[in-house]
């Protein structure tokens, strides 16, 4: 990655956490989008529009102006039920979401790569440019089955602790509704603030 393609990635990290947050697509996947669309921040329609990605109501290439009305209506445009495909992706990672929207009608075929392999543009991007990085840390959906032995009960309800791969401690709760059967949170920080002569720590797993 260039300078001047870090300093792109660096000033629009947030306003990409953002719309991930407001669309259900991945910030690795904005990001390569944005990329891809502003040519890394030096498209006209970006520089004196504020569209991030070639955002066409109507057909026609809008102009914006502030970066807030452009974001809005990036987000706006992301939330049509024809992306819904590529928020279905996102639970297989950052790859396939991005070959789902290489699919979906905003691509218009400029997602391809050279071979006109669907969305290979932008998978191009995000692991050339290590974008995953920015993704949030997925965590499993139920815990390992050998720590099932030493499920508690809190206020009634059965509760694993177990580490993630990362040596993070992550808390398993019981919860029918949830996907696998369990909530899980992450509670490294909050016990690190609740003991901090013992903070940093590592859980080993």
């Amino acid at each position: 990655m260039t300078t001047l393609e870090q300093a792109f990635v660096d000033g629009m990290l947030g306003n990409a956490k953002t719309a991930s947050a407001a669309t259900g697509f991945l910030p690795s996947v904005i990001l390569a989008q944005w990329a891809n669309e502003t040519n890394w921040g030096r498209s006209p329609a970006w520089v004196y529009g504020h569209n991030f990605a070639g955002v066409s109501p109507g057909g026609a290439l809008a102009g914006y102006p502030t970066i807030a009305t452009g974001l809005a209506a990036y987000i706006a445009t992301a939330n049509s039920p024809l992306y819904n495909p590529v928020r279905a992706a996102k639970p297989a990672g950052s790859i396939a979401q991005a070959r789902a929207l290489g699919a979906s009608p905003w691509a218009g075929s400029h997602y391809e790569d050279l071979a006109g392999v669907v969305g290979q543009a932008l998978v191009d991007l995000i692991v050339a440019n290590n974008l995953t990085q920015y993704d949030p840390t997925q965590l499993p959906s139920s815990p390992p089955k050998e720590a099932l032995m030493q499920a508690i009960l809190v206020n009634g309800t059965p509760t694993v602790y177990a580490a993630s791969p990362a040596g993070h401690l992550l808390e398993f709760t019981k919860a029918p509704t949830s996907p696998g059967g369990w909530s899980v949170i992450d509670v490294t920080d909050s016990i690190a603030a609740a003991f901090p002569a013992v903070a940093p720590f590592e859980v080993q797993p």
